[in-house]
Formats: C-alpha cells, structure tokens, sequence
C-alpha cells in the first residue's frame, strides 16, 4: 500500500512519520465520541500524546510595614514563640523559609514564610507566621525557586511550580481551525478501528461536529 502525508509518499507503513502530525479519524464509533466529543488513544497518550507541562509562578516579598517592623523570610522551626496554622506543613522549607527544589506541593504544604514579631496584650513577644501557599486544587513539583535582593536589601522569593498534565476524560481539546471538543473515552490501541494499511487513529472526532462547529476548513485541509 502506499500511504501518503503531507511531505512524501511511504510505501512502507512501519516506516510512517507518526510524529509529525497527530493521526484523526473522522468516524462515529462506539458512541463515546457523540456530538462533538473524541476519543483519544490511550497508547498514543501514554506515549506521550498531547501531555502537557503546565508552570505557575508564585512570589513574596520581605517589607516594612507602617509601625516600621520588619516582615522577613524565615524557618519557623527556628523561631521561638510562634503563632501559625496547623493545618500548614513546615517540614519542606530549607532553613530560610523557602520551599526546597524538586519536591511536590499541595495546598497543605508552605511555599515561603515570613515572620513578624508582636506584642500581646501581656506584652510578651509572639512570632506570627506568614504562609504563602498555592492555590487551592493545584499542586505540582517545584521546579526553581530564585531569591533577589532590591536596593534596601529586602529579598524576593520567586517560586515556579511544574505540572505535567496528562490527558483524561472531561479535558477539553481543540485545533488550530477551533474544532473543539472534550474527551469522551479513552480507548487501547487494540480497540480501535484500523485503516486496511493498519493505520490506528490517535484521535477520533464524530462527523457531527464538522457541520455543528462549521469548521468546514478543517475538513478541508483534512482532505
């Protein structure tokens, strides 16, 4: 058989170019794939399909407030008489108060912490904490963290959190042409039609969509 993409012709299919362009099959099949919905290959996603690395950046900064008391970067474990929240985790900041490299983070874990010692009313010295953690429902490895200096000396921690999103069913997906639609099943290889060269589709999007979306381009530029 002789297949042809984009570039030249391959009369081998075993030698086909898989990675140049994601296969599509515009196909209803098992009806996972209804309205405008797809199914992906699971194979071709475990083989590293449309993962994703996704990075957010988190930062802090040491100040002065208005009174003129000092909020710096530190380790509570190295502080005395301190006021923080329990349902914090402490245990992976270096001894600076800032999160190490390479570990993963959730919201129960501190990026940074500051420290800004006040009175209370008995005129004793507390040491309350400043947690900068991230967001709620997000987590990931932390893959930099750098700490700046401006010119009154104070630090700034900048601290970027990496992610890598693999895809999975409800993930939304769209072209270039803004065909869209989300994942509705994630099949084997083995379960997935097959052209008569033994093509397998990564992805198999529903002739419904084509006329629903009026992406009439991508069909096009399919064909």
């Amino acid at each position: 058989p002789i297949v042809t993409t984009r570039y030249k012709k391959y009369t081998d299919v075993d030698k086909l170019p898989y990675g140049d362009n994601c296969i599509v099959a515009i196909a209803s099949y098992s009806g996972y794939n209804q309205e405008d919905a797809v199914i992906l290959n699971k194979s071709s996603v475990e083989r590293g399909l449309f993962n994703t690395l996704y990075y957010r950046s988190y930062e802090d900064e040491e100040e002065i407030d208005a009174q003129g008391n000092q909020i710096l970067f530190g380790n509570p474990s190295y502080l005395k008489n301190i006021k923080k929240d329990n349902t914090i985790n402490y245990d992976k900041l270096d001894e600076n108060g800032f999160i190490r490299e390479g570990v993963y983070v959730d919201e129960t874990d501190a990026l940074m912490t500051k420290y800004l010692v006040e009175k209370n009313s008995s005129n004793d010295s507390i040491t309350r904490i400043i947690t900068k953690t991230v967001k709620f429902g997000t987590s990931g490895y932390v893959d930099k963290v750098v700490v700046v200096k401006n010119k009154d000396n104070l630090r700034t921690c900048h601290v970027r959190i990496r992610k890598n999103k693999i895809p999975e069913m409800g993930d939304k997906f769209a072209s270039r042409l803004g065909q869209k639609g989300v994942c509705g099943m994630l099949l084997d290889q083995s379960e997935m039609p097959f052209t008569k060269q033994g093509i397998v589709p990564d992805v198999i999007v529903n002739p419904h969509a084509i006329p629903s979306r009026m992406t009439i381009n991508q069909f096009l530029e399919v064909i």
